[in-house]
């Protein structure tokens, strides 16, 4: 769920209003699903929005996880990160799509809050969702795609900005593949190709708690924390 309340109308009882509403319809959805799984209802808080914190909290929602926004200045140094012997650099395109898909499905099965994505969702990213191939890097082996990071980009923001940047949407590696480089490799190659077209930084946002210790990576990549949100939630 999510919603916000226009400055001049805070402190009223409208944001408690509107949740509760929200709160209702969510578990009127719920009681319409038949198989034996977890329910769960959550709300994403920026971590400085603390009135909506104490809302949450009053109405039972306690923190699940916290992702923090990463972001690096891509003229920084960008360190080297060979490819891992038996994989190929390419970039995306839409002969890979369908292999990419069959990727980031196979490596966000553990991923906390992830579900698979279907072909027709995963084909909005390329048409309306702001994916940018030519900021995007697969390794390949055979057929196959063994990992991936998946640039997209958002024009508009670079206005209300002033800078041009990057968002690294998805970062994924095969089982097989990881702690061996890969992810180290493909950050790298994305970076770089961020600074041949002339943006100025990429963005990022990471669960901190991911046992893949992306976290640890991006750090050490200079990717450093401008913001976080906090993840609130009631299970049933």
């Amino acid at each position: 769920m999510s919603g916000a309340v226009h400055p001049e109308f805070r402190n009223r009882g409208i944001g408690g209003a509107l949740l509760d509403w929200q709160h209702a319809r969510a578990l009127e959805y719920l009681s319409t699903v038949s198989a034996p799984v977890e329910g769960r209802i959550t709300v994403h808080a920026p971590a400085d929005q603390h009135s909506l914190h104490h809302l949450l909290e009053r109405r039972g929602y306690t923190v699940l996880r916290r992702f923090d926004e990463l972001s690096r200045d891509v003229s920084a140094p960008i360190p080297e990160a060979p490819v891992p012997e038996g994989l190929e650099l390419v970039d995306y395109s839409e002969r890979w799509s369908a292999a990419t898909l069959d990727a980031k499905n196979t490596t966000f099965a553990d991923h906390w809050g992830s579900l698979p994505e279907s072909a027709e969702y995963w084909a909005q990213r390329g048409e309306s969702g702001g994916l940018r191939p030519d900021a995007s890097k697969l390794l390949i082996e055979g057929d196959s795609v063994a990992a991936f990071v998946l640039t997209t980009v958002n024009e508009d923001d670079w206005s209300r900005l002033e800078h041009r940047f990057g968002y690294i949407t998805l970062v994924g590696v095969r089982r097989k593949w990881r702690g061996r480089g890969a992810a180290r490799a493909l950050l790298a190659a994305v970076l770089t190709s961020y600074r041949q077209l002339g943006w100025q930084r990429a963005s990022l946002h990471v669960d901190t708690t991911s046992p893949t210790g992306a976290d640890g990576l991006y750090r050490k990549l200079g990717f450093a924390p401008v913001a976080a949100d906090l993840v609130y939630g009631l299970i049933y």
